[in-house]
C-alpha cells in the first residue's frame, strides 16, 4: 500500500496542478502496516467498517461472488445467510479476479449474471434472478496439487440456503494418528510443536492466479504437523460448508497459535489442500480481549476452517494436519509452544453432504467479454514463489513471493505503466524471533516527457515484546530524486 498511494496523479486528468498534488500526497502519507498493527484485537478501528456489525443495514438486494482461492470466499456464505434483503451467492473455485477472466478454471458468464441481476433490481425486467438457489457453489474433485492453477475438476452444486439444509454435520473423532466415526476413549494425548517454517507449501495468502503461487503439495508440511487421517475412501465424500475442529489443548507458553488444514491425500502420498483455519489461543473467548492461556491447563477451544466445497473421490483419504506455525502466512508467536492435544476430547465437524448421483446442478452460460483496451505490453512479467532453504550460514528458510505484472503502454492515451515487486520473508525453524519480512515495490509511470518512479521497502520483525516496523519511500521525477521519507515504530504485542 506504501507503494501504491506513492502514485502521482496523471496531467492528462488534472493538468499542471498534478506536482503539488503529488508532493501533499507525499508529505501526508501514512504509514498504513504499523497504524493496522496498533489494532491487534476488534476494536472499533475494526468494527467501524464491518457489514457484520448490523447487517439490517444494508437494504438492497445483494449478489455476492467470490472464489475459493480467495481469501474472502467465508464473505459470501455470511453474506447470503444473514442480509435481511434478496440475498444470492456465487462461489467458484477462483483466485482474486473476476469469475469470467479468473483462474482456475471453470470460467462463469460472470457478465450475463450481473446483467439478469441489476435488470431485475434495477429496470423492474422478468428476469427469474428470485427463482435462483441462494447459492451456487463449484465442488472440486480429487486431482493432484499444483500451485500453477490447472482447471480444477468438479462440478457446480445448489442450494437453497445457506448453511445448506441438506448438509449434515458429521463428527470425526481424533484418535491416534486416525479420524474414525466414534470416540477412542484409549487414544493417547499427542503433542505437536512445529518448526517455525512449517507453511511452506502454503502459497500467496490472496492469489490473483497469476503464475505459481497457489498452494503446493501438502506433503512436506504434513510431515512436520501432527496428522489425522480417515481410511481411503471406497465411495464418494462431499464437503459442502464450513468445518469445524473442537478440542481441549494444554500448553506451556501463554500465547499460541494452532493451524488446521483439511487436505486430500492420494495414494502415492499427495496432499491437496482443501481447506484451512487458524486460530490465536489467547482469541478463544473472542478476539476483542484476548487472553492469555493457563499453563498447564486444560482449554477448550473451537475452529472454525474456511468455508469449503470439495469430493474426496475413491482411493483418497481425508487429513486433518495440526500445527503451531503456518509460515509465512502467519506471524510466530514470541516463544515456540508445544501444544498437548487431549484426544478423546477431540473431534472435527464435518459439512457432509449427499452426493447424490454426481450430476451438475446448475449451468452457467459461457464466459463473455468485451475486447481489452488497446494496449502496447512492452515488458513482459512473472510471478512466483521461491523457497530456498540456507543451510550454510545459519539454517534459516527464506521465502521470496515475486510481482511482476509486466509493462504496459496504452496507445489511446499513451500512459507508460510499469510495476514490480518483491517480498522476502526469512525465519529460522528452531527460533520464532527471527521471523524478518522486507517488500519493497517500484511503480512507474509516464507519457512522453513526464516521467516520475516511486520506490518504496518496508521491513518488519520482532522481540519477545514489540513488533518493529520500517519503512522508506523515495520519488523521482525526470531521474531526479525529488523526495525521500522514512518511518520507524516499535509497537507492543498485544497477545500475538
Amino acid at each position: 500500500m506504501l507503494g501504491l498511494s506513492s502514485r502521482p496523479p496523471d496531467p492528462a486528468l488534472v493538468g499542471g496542478s498534478w506536482r503539488t498534488t503529488w508532493f501533499d500526497r507525499l508529505r501526508q502519507m501514512p504509514f498504513l502496516a504499523a497504524i493496522w498493527l496498533t489494532h491487534q484485537r476488534r476494536d472499533a478501528y475494526w468494527r467501524h467498517g464491518s457489514i457484520c456489525e448490523d447487517y439490517s443495514r444494508v437494504r438492497i438486494p445483494v449478489l455476492a461472488i467470490d472464489g475459493w482461492a480467495d481469501a474472502y470466499a467465508n464473505a459470501v456464505g455470511r453474506l447470503v445467510a444473514r442480509l435481511p434483503g434478496p440475498a444470492r451467492g456465487i462461489v467458484g473455485p477462483w483466485a482474486h479476479r473476476y469469475p469470467h477472466i479468473a483462474r482456475p478454471e471453470p470460467t462463469i458468464g460472470f457478465l450475463q449474471e450481473a446483467r439478469r441481476w441489476f435488470g431485475r433490481w434495477l429496470k423492474g425486467q422478468a428476469t427469474g434472478v428470485e427463482a435462483d438457489p441462494a447459492m451456487r457453489c463449484h465442488l472440486s474433485e480429487s486431482q493432484t496439487p499444483d500451485p500453477d492453477f490447472p482447471p480444477v475438476a468438479g462440478r457446480w452444486v445448489a442450494s437453497r440456503a445457506w448453511p445448506p439444509p441438506e448438509v449434515a454435520r458429521t463428527p470425526y473423532y481424533l484418535g491416534a494418528g486416525t479420524l474414525g466415526p466414534t470416540p477412542d476413549p484409549g487414544a493417547p494425548t499427542q503433542s505437536v510443536r512445529s518448526p517455525q517454517d512449517l507453511g511452506l507449501a502454503s502459497g500467496r495468502f490472496m492469489p490473483l492466479g497469476i503464475g505459481a503461487t497457489g498452494p503446493g503439495d501438502q506433503a512436506g508440511d504434513d510431515a512436520k504437523a501432527l496428522c489425522f487421517d480417515l481410511p481411503a475412501r471406497d465411495d464418494r465424500l462431499e464437503l459442502l460448508g464450513t468445518p469445524v475442529l473442537e478440542l481441549t489443548v494444554i500448553s506451556d507458553r501463554p500465547q499460541a497459535n494452532l493451524i488446521a488444514r483439511l487436505c486430500d491425500v492420494g495414494p502415492g502420498g499427495e496432499s491437496r489442500r482443501v481447506t484451512w483455519g487458524a486460530l490465536n489461543l489467547t482469541h478463544r473467548n473472542g478476539h476483542e480481549t484476548p487472553e492469555p492461556l493457563p499453563v498447564g491447563e486444560p482449554v477448550r477451544v473451537r475452529i472454525p476452517l474456511n468455508d469449503c466445497a470439495h469430493a474426496v473421490l475413491p482411493g483418497q483419504r481425508l487429513r486433518l494436519a495440526l500445527s503451531t506455525a503456518y509460515w509465512p502466512t502467519l506471524w510466530p508467536s514470541p516463544e515456540a509452544a508445544t501444544l498437548q492435544v487431549v484426544a478423546p476430547e477431540a473431534r472435527l465437524l464435518l459439512p457432509v453432504r449427499d452426493p447424490g448421483d454426481g450430476a451438475p446442478e446448475w449451468a452457467f452460460e459461457p464466459a463473455e467479454g468485451a475486447p481489452p483496451g488497446a494496449s502496447l505490453d512492452f515488458r513482459s512479467g512473472e510471478c512466483d514463489i521461491l523457497v530456498e532453504e540456507r543451510t550454510l550460514e545459519d539454517g534459516a528458510t527464506r521465502v521470496s513471493f515475486r510481482d511482476d505484472y509486466g509493462g504496459k503502454r496504452f496507445n489511446e492515451h499513451g500512459l507508460l505503466f510499469d510495476s514490480w515487486g518483491e517480498h522476502v520473508m526469512t525465519v529460522h525453524p528452531e527460533d520464532p524471533l527471527s521471523a524478518h519480512a522486507e517488500t519493497s515495490w517500484v511503480h512507474e509511470l509516464g507519457r512522453g516527457d513526464w516521467q516520475v518512479r516511486t520506490e518504496s521497502r518496508t521491513t518488519m520483525r520482532a522481540d519477545a515484546t514489540s513488533f518493529h516496523l520500517s519503512a522508506e519511500l523515495i520519488a523521482w521525477e525526470g531521474g531526479v530524486e525529488v523526495a525521500r521519507y522514512t518511518w520507524a515504530e516499535a509497537i507492543p504485542r498485544d497477545g500475538v
